[in-house]
């Protein structure tokens, strides 16, 4: 796998049987033109590191989403998207790019295409968005009307993580649908489709939303979220909490979990005698989840909610997840860097300031948790980061020790 690709490539290869199973039996093709019968997407911006699969349908709808894509990058992305989209107005797609998947006997659509129609209750075509590569990557499928307007997302579970992933995904929006402080995707349908598990969900109107990277200004969302179903202060020795975690790190089949197991021992000694509170988090609230306009919030990929976790994790992934997979970043210093720039919006969450370490402490061993559970430590940049990162937690535990004694 090539840095540059991230294997998108390899991606977009396991998914063509996937999306467009026998007797469709997708492939890439190098092709200028279409052929007749078949339904042919374009690989953008290319094979080698291809970021959508676009669909020609008419030239207004695949210019309008190469558009999109172009619009929403760095300002080479940009100026790919506008020459792309104006080729294909033009129609001088074939000549911009021979990079295709070809669809045999798909002209009118293709049998997903056909089954999502019904679903939206209009005719829409796929394009398929690709990502790098991460343990948790699935397909995610933008539904297009034969204007370009985007009328559904969709994600579609593949094995038994992402079908997972998907499902959880599905109840917590179905349970967060009255959040009043951020807009969130509403569910259009869910369900499984040929051994594929997928949830179509409502677009949100993103196109005047900036990333914002000021955790301050989630502060009230985060707020809200962390008491979806209440809010409790549970004694720590005592919490479903604890126990889940311990039990969730000896599970872990590898030397690692040892550190984590002592790094959870010598908080269970700080915590003897004082309670947590509890409630929920969202579960991936990061930079790249999220966007706001003037007076406006959005928050979306609500696959990892959980409620019964220590109040404060949603604002600690959020700051710690702007440097955390950095492998410039200097791990001894992990926790004590981390919780004094949390302290302060952890106290307005209603966590005491004494407890600002601890809490970020146990944040880190629980995305430690996530990111070994997975095998995301075997793909992306985290595996090289995850060393440090336990290193971290182990000598803030044994410094947490220290500070109580």
């Amino acid at each position: 796998m090539t840095a540059a690709g991230e294997g998108r490539t390899e991606f977009v290869d396991e998914m063509l049987e996937l999306l467009w199973p026998a007797p469709e039996s997708a492939r890439r093709v190098r092709a200028r033109r279409s052929q007749p019968g078949s339904r042919d997407l374009v690989m953008i911006p290319g094979a080698r590191a291809p970021h959508l699969l676009v669909p020609l349908t008419s030239r207004a709808a695949t210019a309008r989403v190469i558009d999109s894509w172009g619009r929403a990058g760095s300002p080479q992305r940009r100026l790919a998207g506008s020459v792309l989209s104006w080729g294909v107005r033009l129609g001088l797609a074939g000549l911009l790019t021979a990079d295709r998947v070809r669809v045999p006997g798909a002209g009118e659509g293709s049998l997903l295409e056909r089954h999502l129609s019904e679903v939206v209750g209009c005719p829409v075509s796929l394009t398929v968005i690709v990502t790098r590569a991460r343990a948790n990557r699935k397909p995610v499928l933008q539904l297009v009307d034969q204007e370009g307007v985007v009328r559904a997302f969709v994600k579609v579970g593949t094995d038994e993580l992402t079908r997972g992933l998907v499902q959880a995904e599905t109840t917590a929006l179905r349970s967060v649908s009255g959040v009043s402080s951020v807009r969130v995707p509403q569910v259009l349908a869910a369900g499984g489709w040929n051994g594929l598990e997928l949830l179509v969900l409502s677009p949100l109107d993103l196109a005047a939303a900036q990333r914002v990277r000021d955790l301050t200004r989630w502060e009230p969302a985060m707020r809200e979220v962390s008491r979806i179903g209440g809010v409790t202060r549970e004694p720590w020795l005592n919490s479903q909490y604890r126990s889940s975690l311990h039990s969730r790190v000896h599970l872990l089949a590898e030397a690692r979990a040892g550190r984590l197991a002592a790094a959870l021992a010598q908080v269970d000694r700080c915590l003897h005698d004082q309670s947590l509170l509890i409630g929920s988090w969202h579960g991936d609230w990061a930079t790249w989840n999220c966007g706001a306009t003037d007076g406006t919030g959005y928050l979306w990929d609500w696959e990892r909610f959980a409620s019964g976790v220590p109040v404060g994790y949603d604002a600690a992934h959020f700051l710690t997840h702007q440097t955390l997979l950095d492998p410039a970043l200097e791990t001894a210093a992990l926790v004590p860097g981390y919780s004094a720039a949390l302290a302060p919006v952890l106290a307005r969450l209603g966590v005491p300031e004494a407890q600002a370490k601890v809490v970020t402490l146990l944040y880190l061993v629980e995305i430690a948790v996530r990111y070994l559970t997975d095998g995301q430590d075997e793909v992306g940049n985290v595996g090289a980061v995850l060393e440090g990162m336990i290193d971290g937690i182990v000598a803030a535990s044994r410094q947490l020790v220290e500070e109580v004694a």
